[in-house]
């Protein structure tokens, strides 16, 4: 990090021990806000920390209870630029509403209603980690875009590594999959880090955006017979597209079949899904199962590379 500006972490109340444990890694000053609620669930958030002329990075990750932590960050952000911040960025590991990122008839584009609040509050830059789509900006892609108001990190070197450590002694049995068009940019980085060979499934939505959403596969392109399978993508919820990926690769003639998702927003959904493995990370903080066949990985350390680069 750039030694001339103070710098400094502010908590947000989802994930504080996360959050002053990057503090410290950084060896930057840490501290956490102080909130509490009324009746009704009004919510006030407190910070007594002098900011004048600091760059603050504000930390809170939309888990849970949703709502709330969005609200509170908009109260953190409008204190601390009320309190002389210089530059305010959101590091935000589960930014929810990223999925309705698109244009949809009778709906509302959640993400840039969001994002739109966020920088009202005077948040000049929003960083999280592997965004589901635009306008993020994909930072893997483009190091020139580290100042984008709009940042997603990818977990891409945090799988990789986590799957070599475990499986680097048959890694010529190995593909990586991608299981939409839209996952074929993280799969790819995951492929090139390991040096495998990648494919692609086509895969189609029913009831899209309803609670009882169904997935079916309808092609594979590339060979998976007799191959281990490494599913990469960004979010599990309900588990669908998971179970149909995993069927799909099995009906092909695939062998073993993992995956590696960034955000499992419901671990329970997925249990039953078939894969032999699961990597995830930790950014929707309460959903950290033990088990023997999950491994979860700290994602701290590529928002401290990130950091570290600014």
């Amino acid at each position: 990090m750039k030694e001339n500006i103070v710098k400094i972490i502010v908590s947000g109340s989802s994930c504080s021990e996360w959050a002053l444990s990057l503090a410290a890694s950084l060896e930057i000053a840490g501290v956490q806000a102080q909130s509490h609620f009324f009746c009704h669930r009004e919510l006030c958030v407190k910070l007594t920390q002098s900011l004048e002329m600091k760059d603050v990075f504000l930390v809170q990750s939309f888990c849970d209870t949703v709502n709330d932590y969005l609200v509170e960050l908009a109260l953190l952000a409008d204190l601390v630029r009320g309190q002389g911040a210089l530059k305010v960025t959101a590091l935000i590991p589960y930014l929810a509403y990223g999925r309705q990122n698109k244009p949809q008839p009778a709906q509302s584009t959640a993400l840039e209603v969001v994002v739109k609040m966020l920088k009202a509050v005077g948040i000049d830059q929003i960083v999280t980690l592997d965004a589901h789509g635009p306008p993020f900006q994909n930072l893997s892609s483009d190091s020139s875009l580290i100042s984008s108001p709009l940042v997603s990190l990818s977990c891409a070197p945090l799988f990789a590594q986590a799957f070599r450590h475990q499986y680097d002694s048959c890694l010529q049995d190995w593909v990586v999959v991608a299981p939409d068009q839209g996952g074929q940019r993280r799969a790819s980085e995951v492929a090139e880090c390991l040096n495998l060979p990648w494919v692609m499934m086509e895969k189609k939505r029913f009831n899209e955006g309803e609670a009882e959403e169904i997935c079916q596969v309808q092609q594979i392109k590339g060979d998976v017979q007799n191959k281990n399978c490494f599913i990469i993508d960004d979010l599990a919820d309900t588990g669908g597209t998971l179970r149909a990926v995993v069927k799909a690769l099995k009906a092909a003639g695939a062998l073993k079949v993992i995956a590696g998702v960034t955000h499992v927003l419901d671990f329970t959904k997925i249990q039953d899904c078939g894969l032999h493995f699961l990597f995830m990370t930790d950014t929707f903080l309460s959903v950290c199962p033990v088990d023997s066949w999950v491994k979860v990985l700290s994602c701290q350390s590529i928002f401290e590379d990130f950091l570290r680069k600014i």
